[in-house]
C-alpha cells in the first residue's frame, strides 16, 4: 500500500489515489527490463543554485533507478518496474517472476501520480520499494516543514486508511531531512509492516514507502542520492 499517494497527492496538487484503486495516469508504452541496466524515468529539472552533490558509487551487487534528481541503488536480482509500465509489460514480468505475481499485479499505486519506481526482491514475499516524487512549491521540505506536512494531512490521511501509525522521527538520509514513519496495516488478515521515508530537497518531496526486512530496508536507504 503506497501511503504517499493519498498522503501527499493533494499537496502537491495531484488527484489522490489510494493503494488498489484505478487512477492510472496515460504513458506511453515503454520496455521493461530486469537486467541490471539502470532504469531512468526523466522528470523536470528543479533550478538550483547550489552544485549538486555528486552521488556516492553504488554497493557490488546493486544497480541504479533514477528520476529527476534522484537516486536509489537496487539489489540486481530485484524486479524493476518503471513508471508507465503497460498491462503487457506486468503480465510479461508475472510469467517469469510467478513468486511476485500479487504484488506486481495487485499495487496499483505503481501507475498513481507522482510514482517515479518500484522494485520487488521476486525471492521474498514482502521485500519491496516504491519511491514517488512530488514537486511542492511553497510548501517547506526541511525537517520543520515535513513534520508540519505529517500533521496537517499526511497522519489524517494514514488513519483515514486504517493504517496505525507506530512511530515517528525527524532524522536525514542522504544529507536531507528524512521524517520517518513506521505503520503497520491489514491485508488479508495478515499485520503488514511498512517504513515510510518523507525526504525534502529542492522544493520537492521523494517518498519512499519500503515492506520487508529491515537489512533489505537499509541497504536501500544508505543508496539515497539528491543531486
Amino acid at each position: 500500500m503506497a501511503i504517499g499517494v493519498t498522503c501527499l497527492g493533494a499537496i502537491a496538487g495531484c488527484s489522490s489515489s489510494s493503494s488498489g484503486s484505478g487512477g492510472a495516469v496515460p504513458t506511453p508504452s515503454i520496455s521493461i527490463t530486469d537486467s541490471p541496466t539502470p532504469v531512468s524515468t526523466p522528470t523536470s529539472p528543479i533550478a538550483s543554485a547550489s552544485t549538486p552533490p555528486a552521488a556516492a558509487p553504488l554497493p557490488a551487487g546493486y544497480v541504479a533507478m533514477t528520476a529527476g534528481h534522484l537516486r536509489i541503488g537496487v539489489p540486481m536480482s530485484w524486479v524493476r518496474v518503471p513508471v508507465g509500465a503497460t498491462a503487457a509489460d506486468v503480465k510479461r514480468l508475472v510469467k517469469k517472476y510467478p513468486a511476485a505475481a500479487s504484488r506486481l499485479t495487485s499495487d496499483q499505486s505503481t501507475t498513481a501520480p507522482g510514482t517515479k519506481m518500484f522494485a520487488v526482491d521476486p525471492k521474498s514475499k514482502t521485500n519491496q520499494v516504491l519511491a514517488l516524487i512530488f514537486q511542492t512549491p511553497g510548501v517547506p521540505t526541511d525537517g520543520p516543514g515535513l513534520r508540519s506536512l505529517y500533521k496537517s494531512a499526511i497522519k489524517s490521511s494514514l488513519e483515514s486508511n486504517n493504517i496505525s501509525v507506530l512511530s515517528t522521527h525527524l532524522t536525514t538520509l542522504g544529507g536531507h531531512d528524512d521524517f520517518q514513519i513506521n505503520a503497520d496495516y491489514k491485508k488479508k488478515g495478515i499485520t503488514v509492516h511498512e517504513v515510510l521515508d518523507i525526504v525534502g530537497g529542492d522544493g520537492e518531496i521523494y517518498d519512499l514507502t519500503f515492506t520487508g526486512d529491515a537489512a533489505a530496508r537499509t541497504a536501500i536507504e544508505e543508496t539515497l542520492a539528491i543531486t
